[in-house]
């Protein structure tokens, strides 16, 4: 184990746990589920375009496989996009709809900042995916320095739950709010600790 190898664990168990994880909570605040899960598609599309940069991965154009990497990239980018600028007609809450659709002219309405927290929301998803692109990188080169796939497991879990445990910490000062009060919390806990 030496420096190098142990800021690539540290790093990685901050873009493959913590970060992502806070991106997707405020994505999924901001928008919808299916939004967040159908955006997430872009995370392939994302680790190509950061492979090829970083020469971690080269493109042959000429070759069959390069025009396929190339056409398959740009199919998930135009898909992504597609999702973001069209939102649709709302199917259960018809009402939602008439607010975002009001004229210039009319007084703001609680749904004025539905656009501008869809947008946060959507850099958050993005980010999320930046994030796993960069984990994936990541992990090809800790593998090569560092082979040991089951203490590089512990590792990994160990600093991104000390990462978690500190900007929960930091975001939640009132130790109430840690207090586990019913059985539903207590089984959330069992569940997540068993997986």
């Amino acid at each position: 184990m030496t420096l190098q190898i142990f800021a690539y664990l540290f790093v990685s168990a901050a873009l493959g746990a913590a970060m992502r994880q806070y991106m997707v909570f405020v994505g999924l605040r901001y928008t919808t589920a299916t939004f967040v899960s159908a955006f997430s598609n872009i995370a392939p599309m994302l680790t190509f375009v950061l492979a090829v940069a970083t020469r971690s991965e080269s493109l042959h154009l000429r070759a069959a496989t390069g025009a396929a990497k190339l056409a398959g990239t740009l199919v998930s980018l135009a898909g992504a996009m597609l999702l973001t600028f069209y939102r649709g007609v709302a199917l259960t809450h018809p009402n939602s709809a008439h607010q975002l659709h009001r004229s210039p002219s009319s007084p703001p309405s609680p749904g004025a900042d539905s656009g501008r927290r869809w947008t946060l929301g959507t850099v958050a998803i993005l980010g999320n995916c930046v994030c796993l692109a960069c984990w994936y990188l990541l992990q090809g080169r800790i593998t090569r320095k560092y082979p040991y796939v089951y203490s590089c497991n512990a590792f990994l879990s160990t600093f991104s739950f000390l990462q978690v445990v500190v900007v929960g910490l930091c975001v939640k000062h009132n130790l109430a709010s840690w207090i586990i009060t019913n059985k539903l919390q207590i089984l959330t806990i069992l569940y997540s600790v068993s997986f």
